[in-house]
């Protein structure tokens, strides 16, 4: 009983030094997406611009949706605090 009381005192207290290795890792989680993100728009933007050179409807609208999920994967972390998720 005791130990839970300890407990809820800290959390209440505004002590969030444990939380740091969580943070640390959500971050590098996010900066792994963006950059996997950016790796997307380089390939689907070279994708893009061939199949356009070569009127491809298929594949210019395939690398078009290839691009848009890069952009979004490179901006995760304003898309997440835009959608009022925070860390």
């Amino acid at each position: 009983m005791v130990m839970l009381y300890n407990m809820f005192t800290i959390l209440t207290a505004g002590n969030t030094d444990f939380l740091n290795p969580l943070r640390v890792l959500i971050n590098l989680l996010l900066s792994a997406v963006a950059l996997v993100g950016i790796i997307m728009i380089i390939k689907n933007l070279s994708e893009l611009l061939t199949a356009w050179k070569s009127n491809d409807e298929s594949g210019t609208s395939s690398a078009a949706k290839g691009l848009i999920g890069g952009i979004l994967m490179a901006g995760i972390g304003g898309l997440l605090t835009f959608l009022g998720i925070t860390w």
